[in-house]
């Protein structure tokens, strides 16, 4: 089953990626599950660039759902199972505080359909948030590196012209965060030059 961990952060602050940038750290979350449940890791949506004086961090404002998998084994006991979990966090705005909470929810544990799940509840708010997940590059697409003076210029070819793109790496030490994305839209999709800090060579998964 998909579910999901939701911050909701005051106005003119802001929690992080994976990679959090120039500064921060990510979101952390730990679990003490029955036996027969177990958790995935949690997945991080696309996140903006955050200016902080000469610095740039990566994260997210207002609202963020970070995704993970429940997963319930065939030997689990039908029933109520209790997941407890703590979560740490840092949100910070010209300062940063860190945040904390343990959390725990007791949920149902059905048999069905040859199937042991859980019963789903809270729906609406997965759903609300879960559209903000990156996907795959859709069939037809391509996408390439090649090196530059400065660092790296990423060709992405979608058969149409582009005019918006956002590269976040998930290396902290590769990117120069602070500086320009320059993003050059071309008849078929875009070039998006980044300056590195380092000329290391630099892969796309």
């Amino acid at each position: 089953m998909q579910a999901g961990l939701v911050l909701t952060i005051e106005e003119h602050w802001h929690v992080y990626w994976i990679n959090a940038g120039d500064s921060g750290e990510p979101p952390q979350i730990t679990w003490t599950l029955p036996a027969g449940i177990t958790a995935g890791p949690m997945q991080f949506p696309p996140p903006q660039r955050l200016p902080l004086g000469p610095l740039m961090d990566f994260g997210y404002e207002d609202e963020v759902l970070f995704p993970f998998a429940l997963n319930v084994a065939q030997t689990a006991a039908p029933g109520w199972a209790v997941l407890h979990t703590k979560v740490d966090w840092l949100v910070c705005q010209d300062r940063c505080i860190p945040g904390k909470a343990e959390l725990e929810a007791t949920r149902g544990i059905q048999a069905a359909s040859g199937k042991t799940t859980f019963v789903p509840q809270d729906k609406d708010i997965y759903q609300r948030l879960s559209g903000r997940l990156p996907h795959s590059l859709p069939a037809g697409v391509t996408a390439s590196f090649q090196p530059s003076k400065t660092g790296f210029r990423l060709t992405v070819d979608t058969g149409r012209k582009e005019t918006q793109a956002a590269f976040f790496p998930a290396d902290q030490d590769t990117v120069d965060n602070p500086a320009p994305q320059m993003v050059e839209p071309v008849p078929t999709g875009l070039v998006l030059e980044r300056r590195t800090r380092t000329l290391k060579p630099i892969h796309l998964n």
